[in-house]
């Protein structure tokens, strides 16, 4: 699970989706990558393409939107 705080370029996202992505074939079938991040929807649309044009689909990388820190 990923919660940065916010969303903006220098939380390097798109890097992180990229580096999943690159992750053996075994361990995404065990684990999810979690981003849990308040987010327009614009936002949201860019990293879910993002998710796509990896080749990783919407059960490998799960964007909650904003939980609060009692949540987490």
């Amino acid at each position: 699970m990923y919660t940065p705080g916010g969303f903006d370029i220098r939380k390097n996202l798109d890097r992180l989706i990229h580096a999943f992505s690159k992750l053996p074939k075994a361990i995404k079938e065990n684990y999810q990558l979690v981003i849990t991040s308040k987010m327009t929807e614009s936002n949201k649309k860019d990293l879910e393409d993002k998710i796509v044009k990896t080749g990783l689909t919407k059960n490998d990388v799960i964007i909650t939107g904003y939980i609060p820190d009692a949540s987490l």
